[in-house]
């Protein structure tokens, strides 16, 4: 089926309105507002500094440790580091294409390190989503885990680190 010029400005029209519509329905609906939102405070300057410090000699070193996971400010419990894997990573191209951008190239002064850490669960099930994780050792920071699959027992869940560092 083609698409027509009267098709056109009506699907337009229906997308407009919906855009429109949309705050006013959230407003009403508060649970579905509060899971749309982002919990900004996860993606704070010092967090992000703190994983960009992060490397997998850090993670090593707490295997066997329990790390206390929150989602939105509530606990939901710990996660305790099983293993640490190094991941060879392909010889990265001169440049990296997006739909949208350029990136800049990675000079032979550039390297990527890339790690994978594994968690095992010791309560509820978490589904893949970015959580606040926590260690004295090494401080609070957001990861994105996700989970082994709905037959693994018990709950295991994995974290990927694609890092580029300088030589």
């Amino acid at each position: 089926m083609s698409l027509t010029r009267r098709n056109f400005i009506e699907t337009g029209t229906l997308s407009l309105i919906a855009s429109v519509a949309a705050p006013g329905l959230l407003a009403e609906n508060a649970p579905l507002r509060s899971l749309m939102q982002v919990e900004e405070a996860r993606f704070t300057p010092e967090s992000i500094a703190q994983l960009e410090s992060t490397n997998e000699i850090a993670f090593t070193r707490c295997v066997g440790e329990s790390f206390s996971v929150n989602f939105n400010g509530a606990p939901l419990g710990s996660l305790t580091l099983i293993s640490v894997a190094s991941i060879s990573a392909a010889p990265p191209p001169s440049t990296l294409r997006t739909p949208f951008a350029v990136r800049k190239p990675i000079t032979p002064l550039q390297s990527i390190m890339a790690f994978s850490v594994r968690f095992q669960g010791s309560g509820q099930h978490l589904p893949q989503e970015t959580y606040t994780f926590h260690l004295d050792a090494m401080g609070t920071f957001p990861l994105f885990i996700v989970p082994a699959g709905p037959e693994a027992n018990p709950d295991t869940y994995t974290a990927i680190f694609n890092m580029q560092t300088s030589a």
